[in-house]
């Protein structure tokens, strides 16, 4: 059951005890944790509560070092260390580094009890599953191309069951994208390092994550082979939630998850709001329209306004669901259909939709009406058309209605605006590879989804402490400033 809860103001109390308790004689290594000291500063652990209260037994011996564990958990990554034991040995050496986690350096929680806290929130026990070895698939057909969508109609029945109300609030990935939400990304919002909450853009994108464990699986049978030869066995895989999957930026297969993440493309630090975990044979239009719903509902309070994806998400299901929502779609266009028109092509039409004046130019485009699902579009020289195309001051407007094909975007793929937009897409890109990359997350070879999960919010959680110790510097704000001037000097 969940015992005392550590406030974040009794954690402030408690750092800053020990800190000028130390200070005399450790201040080089007070110093040297100056980035850990204040991010544990800054994490707010308090709306953590009723999140993982949920997960507790109402009986059973009493848990008081949850929101330290917690804390020492995202510390771990913040400091770029992929083991719990390893952390804990560095914990036990370092009295700073276990101050910081909120314990007091003679009594740090037991590797166990990380561990505990890991699989708190995800009830459901993972073992290894017995089933046959299984084989990649075909390459795709033009090495350019992505993998081509197994059921292709899935997406819109997913769309319909969305439309119903269904949703997929009892699996266990929802209490740590409540966590997520409620630690981090709520009060990065406050302080405006998402942009504006009432007119969001969002970028959503996915990335391959190899998992640890072997794509062979463990000989479990009994069979004498010979070298080379193999039998048909069933065998037990570790992670039993992984499969094949295609990397279409290194052009081969790999074996693991596919790591998807919904980031706010306004932003300066590009900040992930929602992060998932998908299989690696699925592909991104299905994990895509999934996420998409899911950080709609996390965040009811916010507005959404722009959603900017690649060609893989370019399905009439993903376009509804925007338009519905009034989410303006910017998406790249996929190649394999590009042979089906965007929109009826009757005469006084260009290729790309656009509707063309009786002057022969390309008219303007003037917005989308959500209510009504149609774009708007203006004579580009309503004062001086040379055709005199409308007897109105307001100039010649033609609406198009993309029912007939959704995929018709807000404004044409070849406009500046467009442009302009659609540039911000990267910063999804930029927020996985800090994850996989920056924060060693290709590195954690564990073999459970749930420890693949924890590992993947806590890297991006670890991304919002970068942005608001970089915030409060930019502003010539630190922690350490403020210490080592005024607070610690004074009560040594």
């Amino acid at each position: 059951m969940l015992g005392d809860w550590q406030t974040h103001s009794q954690f402030q109390e408690l750092l800053l005890n020990e800190l000028a308790a130390r200070w005399p004689i450790d201040q080089q290594r007070i110093v040297h944790f100056a980035s850990v000291l204040e991010a544990a500063w800054l994490t707010n652990l308090d709306p953590a509560k009723p999140v993982l209260a949920q997960c507790y037994s109402l009986t059973g011996r009493p848990s008081n070092q949850a929101p330290a564990v917690l804390r020492s958990l995202l510390l771990m990554t913040f400091m770029d260390e992929t083991s719990i034991p390893a952390w804990h040995h560095r914990l036990c050496g370092e009295p700073i580094l276990a101050v910081a986690c909120g314990f007091r350096p003679d009594d740090v929680a037991p590797v166990s009890t990380h561990h505990y806290m890991r699989n708190l929130v995800w009830p459901l026990r993972e073992s290894p599953v017995l089933k046959s070895s299984p084989t990649k698939p075909k390459t795709p057909a033009k090495k350019e191309e992505k993998m081509p969508t197994k059921h292709p109609d899935i997406v819109d029945k997913l769309l319909k069951e969305a439309t119903k109300g269904r949703r997929l609030d009892h699996r266990p990935e929802r209490f740590l994208q409540q966590l997520m939400a409620s630690v981090v990304v709520k009060p990065s919002a406050k302080m405006g390092l998402l942009g504006n909450t009432q007119a969001l853009s969002l970028a959503i994108d996915g990335a391959p994550l190899e998992t640890g464990a072997s794509p062979r699986g463990n000989k479990v049978c009994t069979c004498q082979l010979v070298p080379g030869e193999h039998c048909g066995c069933k065998r037990s895989f570790e992670d039993a939630a992984a499969n094949w999957g295609w990397d279409n930026h290194h052009k081969q297969h790999f074996y693991g998850h596919t790591l998807y993440h919904v980031t706010a493309a306004d932003s300066p630090f590009d900040l992930a709001i929602y992060v998932r975990l998908a299989q690696a044979s699925r592909h991104d239009s299905v994990t895509g329209l999934v996420s998409l719903v899911e950080a709609v509902d996390l965040y009811p309070q916010w507005t959404f306004r722009k959603l900017l994806a690649d060609s893989a998400h370019d399905n009439g299901s993903t376009y509804e669901y925007c338009y519905d929502h009034q989410i303006a779609p910017y998406i790249d266009e996929n190649k394999r259909r590009q042979n089906q028109p965007l929109l009826p092509v009757p005469a006084g039409f260009s290729a790309d939709g656009v509707p063309i004046c009786p002057s022969g130019e390309l008219m303007v485009s003037n917005g989308f009406c959500p209510g009504r699902k149609r774009h708007k579009y203006r004579c580009p020289h309503p004062d001086s058309c040379a055709t005199r195309c409308s007897s109105s001051s307001y100039g010649r407007v033609v609406y198009t209605y993309p029912k007939g094909s959704l995929r018709q975007p807000p404004v044409p793929r070849n406009s500046d605006a467009w442009k302009r937009a659609y540039k911000r897409r990267t910063t999804v890109e930029r927020s996985l590879k800090r994850s996989l990359v920056d924060r060693h997350l290709e590195a954690c070879r564990v073999r459970r989804k749930h420890n693949w999960y924890w590992c993947a919010v806590l890297a991006a959680m670890a991304q919002h402490l970068d942005a608001w110790i970089a915030s409060r510097r930019h502003e010539g704000f630190g922690l350490l400033d403020w210490l080592t001037s005024a607070v610690l000097p004074a009560t040594a």
